[in-house]
C-alpha cells in the first residue's frame, strides 16, 4: 500500500495498510483490543461495515495514547519518552489475550 493511508479504513483495507490479517483484525475486535468508537465505529448500525479510524490504530501500535480533545495522541508526539520494554510486554499481553 502507499505510504498515504485514509483517514477511515475498511477491515480489507486495514490487513492490506496494517500488520494483521482480516481473521487476526476479527479476533482482536473480539477480545476487545479494538474498541468500538475508539478504534472502529459502525455509523449505520449492528451488522453493518466496520469503519477502522487509522490514526486510532496507529496510536494503539506505537504505544498507550491519550485522548485530547477528541483526537488521539501517542505519547512520542507529546515528547515523552517511552519505554521500549514495557511497550513490548504490554502488546505481547494484548496479543495473547
Amino acid at each position: 500500500m502507499s505510504s498515504l493511508v485514509r483517514e477511515y479504513l475498511s477491515i480489507e483495507q486495514l490487513a492490506e495498510a496494517g500488520p494483521w490479517s482480516v481473521d487476526a483484525i476479527e479476533k482482536m475486535i473480539r477480545r476487545g483490543i479494538f474498541q468500538r468508537d475508539v478504534h472502529y465505529f459502525q455509523p449505520f448500525g449492528q451488522r453493518t461495515r466496520l469503519i477502522f479510524k487509522w490514526r486510532a490504530i496507529v496510536t494503539l501500535i506505537e504505544g498507550s495514547g491519550t485522548v485530547v480533545a477528541d483526537s488521539l495522541v501517542a505519547p512520542a508526539a507529546k515528547g515523552e519518552v517511552l519505554d521500549v520494554e514495557t511497550a513490548t510486554t504490554g502488546l505481547h499481553r494484548l496479543l495473547s489475550r
